[in-house]
């Protein structure tokens, strides 16, 4: 279902209204810089600064192919380890001010965040708003990653880096105040294609037990043939032109096999073309008798998510999630 086929929530459509107004090509009719720096961009005047948290370190772990970027988030209320560390003043663009409280524990619960932006854009900076509510609203040790970007890395390079990442994150977590034993994953759009990936195939190769998925509007499915020509653009530039791969389990998570995988919360916006993506892989999930469970948020688009500064019902999503991996981080494996 189309944005302008549903009742927008007034704040979505407001934002939605100054893009038009702000006016440019699509990210598929311009060079490749300038659709990046544009993604960024939105992250300046929709996400905000964010909240404040008790600490964010930068740093790097091993990948497949050299570093993989992290940036490591505490939530409010934590007692991080000892180190340097940054932290940012409270958004003045009116995000809410952290709103829950760290569980009296020894130990965090530990997420590990892959942001979206088609496999050819996003970064840890323009997913830093969201990462910081994420973090505070779930109580957990959150760790984004930024995972190699196509078309300079294609496919595999990007699951390769999110397989590596979610390694580390579950060997190191601990060192971090961290319980390797309450770990989530989170994505969004092509986040949550790569978290999945890597949850399925930790399963599939003795790595990391996972405790709880939560999927923002993920890809399940190829696209390749899409109508829409940005989300061509995107494909072709995650693959390339060689259409064998179409059908991995690895790119189209939603023809592997499922059996296994943990609880898993899927979230879909309800004007957005994903949307059937989602509502597809939940009933997959479901099938291969996972524990799974569709939200379809009402009046909303593909990436509403991140717009923390100006819309009422993001934040109120991510404050959904974050109590929905409190719920999951429950139960370790």
């Amino acid at each position: 279902m189309a944005a302008e086929e549903i009742a927008l929530d007034p704040e979505v459509a407001a934002v939605l209204e100054r893009m038009a107004a702000l006016g440019g090509p699509q990210p598929d009719q311009q060079p490749l810089a300038d659709a990046r720096a544009a993604h960024d961009a939105i992250a300046v005047w929709a996400s905000g600064p964010g909240q404040e948290v008790a600490r964010v370190e930068d740093c790097t772990v091993p990948g497949p192919d050299g570093p993989v970027p992290v940036r490591v988030y505490w939530p409010a209320g934590a007692e991080p380890p000892g180190g340097p560390g940054t932290t940012r003043e409270p958004d003045p663009h009116g995000c809410t001010e952290p709103s829950c409280t760290v569980e009296p524990s020894r130990t965090l619960p530990v997420v590990a965040y892959f942001h979206g932006g088609g496999w050819v854009m996003g970064s840890i900076d323009s997913f830093d708003c969201v990462c910081r509510a994420l973090a505070n609203a779930s109580g957990a040790l959150l760790i984004s990653v930024g995972y190699r970007l196509a078309p300079e890395h294609r496919y595999p390079a990007a699951v390769r880096d999110a397989e590596a990442a979610l390694a580390w994150i579950a060997e190191y977590a601990s060192e971090l105040g961290g319980d390797p034993s309450r770990l989530a994953v989170v994505g969004d759009s092509a986040g949550a294609n790569l978290g999945t990936v890597a949850v399925r195939r930790a399963r599939d190769t003795g790595g990391p037990k996972v405790c709880f998925q939560a999927l923002i509007y993920p890809v399940a499915d190829q696209h390749r043939s899409d109508e829409d020509p940005a989300m061509r653009w995107m494909w072709e530039s995650y693959l390339g032109e060689d259409p064998s791969e179409d059908a991995s389990p690895d790119v189209a998570p939603a023809g592997a096999d499922l059996t296994g995988l943990p609880p898993t919360l899927v979230l879909c916006a309800e004007g957005d073309p994903l949307r059937a993506d989602g509502e597809a892989y939940a009933e997959a999930l479901a099938a291969a008798g996972v524990e799974a469970e569709c939200l379809v948020v009402d009046g909303t688009v593909h990436g509403f998510w991140r717009w923390q500064a100006l819309c009422s019902v993001a934040r109120r999503t991510v404050d959904d999630v974050g109590e929905a991996i409190r719920a999951g981080c429950r139960r370790r494996v």
